[in-house]
């Protein structure tokens, strides 16, 4: 029964690759979610922070934030697909 439950943890932590990809991709979804969060939050309230911020820093902001979350969030598609199916 012991040996049983031991091979089973081997061979699930073999499946996972490991705890550093598991954490990776945790870490990858957080950043995506939390970037895509703030290009929603600078797209939609852009033309009121305008008003307050002037030039175009509330663009950059956008963009940058737009593409570091699908960055990150193909990253974390690609754990997924490549380590832990």
């Amino acid at each position: 029964m012991l040996r049983e439950r031991r091979r089973r943890g081997a061979l699930r932590r073999a499946r996972t690759g490991g705890s550093g990809m598991v954490e990776l991709f945790r870490l990858c979804g957080l950043i995506a979610v939390s970037l895509m969060t703030a290009a929603g939050i600078t797209g939609f309230f852009g033309p009121k922070l305008r008003k307050i911020v002037k030039g175009p820093m509330i663009l950059t902001i956008h963009r940058i934030c737009g593409l570091g979350a699908v960055g990150f969030g193909l990253t974390h598609g690609m754990i997924y697909l490549l380590y832990l199916r």
